[in-house]
């Protein structure tokens, strides 16, 4: 098999993984106004709820880059998915609020693991399309996440909660053995990379300021789109709309991501990384405080262009950090998914406690201005930095 047909078939592999395991990180949100009805929660507490996800993941995944860039596990990424189905699919299993959060953080746990080594794999150093080939594997990601909602609401709609662990863990069966298989000759394959292209790859101390800068604005910009996402349907319930246009503005912001990630990510490749995604992150602030006044016709139009700028920022922050760290890809990639995304995630109680004080309209632009204040510690901590591939 030459060397492009392989290289193509691993991508398509991992591109299925994180088709399914993204699945999982949107199936909880749009069943939040049920578990608020039955649990009698309050906004702040339904909050716990992605806090609790983003909490396990941010904790353990710098461990699980480092383990990865260590050892390379080839079972790690066939343990994430089963982790990740059998959390959430025991959410109809159990009868109090602790539970839930436990169990959703069980499925965190599985994103933890899964990510490094999925993303450092589908990151190729030695192309100059690498924002290109990146997309196709993030967007896999998207298209999962996008179909999280739907998979949520039929299942519970036909078979209640108890019928999530079918749909869920079904799929992280059937890829168990495939994904162990990739695995092994993947990290062959990088190890091998490393070992030829020392000369070639930036060798020098970490730019900890400027790696700095790139996690924080990911809190912030992390902040934004898990609060999208975890109160969208509670605030399509308490504005009058159904808990279904609800869970279809979820899935409308998930396809924006399917649809922008492989458009925006790819025109990385032509301009400097990290002030294009400054440009794309203040884009965004300045359209969500139209999410709370905008007639109800456009609502799904600005939730759209919204989660395509959102996701295509955070595959952005991952290369870059790559080229940062080029010598530590599943460390690099755990600062994303793991702190800056975790981070991200332990704030939207904070956002449920605001929308309990304030209601929805002054979340959304509380929302609006730290976006405004990422996208500038953005474009500080990438300014002068090139920002494209070039091939070793």
């Amino acid at each position: 098999m030459s060397e492009k047909a392989g290289r193509l078939r691993q991508l398509s592999m991992l591109s299925i993984a994180h088709y399914v395991n993204d699945i999982y990180s949107t199936v909880a949100p749009p069943l939040y106004p049920r578990l608020i009805q039955i649990y009698g929660l309050s906004y702040a507490m339904t909050g716990m709820m992605t806090a609790a996800y983003q909490l396990c993941s941010a904790l353990l995944q710098p461990l699980f880059g480092y383990l990865h860039d260590k050892r390379r596990p080839a079972i790690f990424m066939s343990l994430a998915l089963i982790l990740g189905g059998v959390g959430l699919g025991l959410i109809g299993y159990v009868n109090n609020f602790l539970m839930v959060l436990i169990l959703i953080a069980l499925s965190g746990l599985g994103s933890a693991i899964f990510h490094p080594p999925a993303t450092a794999y589908s990151s190729y150093e030695a192309t100059k399309y690498r924002g290109t080939l990146f997309s196709v594997f993030m967007t896999a990601g998207r298209l999962g996440a996008a179909s999280g909602p739907l998979i949520a609401i039929t299942t519970v709609t036909f078979m209640g909660l108890q019928g999530l662990i079918i749909t869920l863990l079904i799929p992280a069966l059937v890829l168990i053995v495939p994904l162990y298989r990739m695995s092994v000759n993947a990290a062959l394959e990088q190890a091998r990379f490393l070992n030829g292209a020392q000369a070639t790859l930036q060798t020098g101390p970490i730019p900890v300021l400027r790696v700095s800068g790139v996690i924080f604005a990911g809190i912030l910009l992390h902040f934004i789109g898990l609060g999208l996402i975890s109160f969208l349907s509670p605030f399509a319930v308490a504005t009058g709309m159904n808990l279904e246009f609800g869970a279809l503005l979820l899935t409308v912001m998930m396809m924006g991501q399917v649809i922008g990630v492989p458009i925006l990510v790819s025109l990385s490749d032509i301009l400097p990384r990290g002030i294009y995604a400054a440009v794309l992150m203040f884009s965004t602030a300045l359209l969500v405080p139209s999410i709370s006044g905008i007639i109800v016709e456009l609502l799904p139009v600005v939730i759209f262009v919204i989660g395509a700028f959102l996701a295509s920022v955070h595959a952005i922050l991952i290369l870059v950090t790559h080229e940062m760290m080029p010598n530590r890809k599943g460390l690099a990639t755990s600062l994303i998914y793991g702190i800056s995304l975790g981070g991200g995630g332990l704030l939207s109680p904070l956002l449920g406690r605001v929308i309990d004080l304030y209601g929805f309209s002054t979340s959304f632009v509380m929302l609006a201005v730290i976006g405004l204040i990422g996208g500038g510690i953005l474009l500080g901590a990438t300014w002068g930095l090139r920002g494209r591939s070039k091939k070793p």
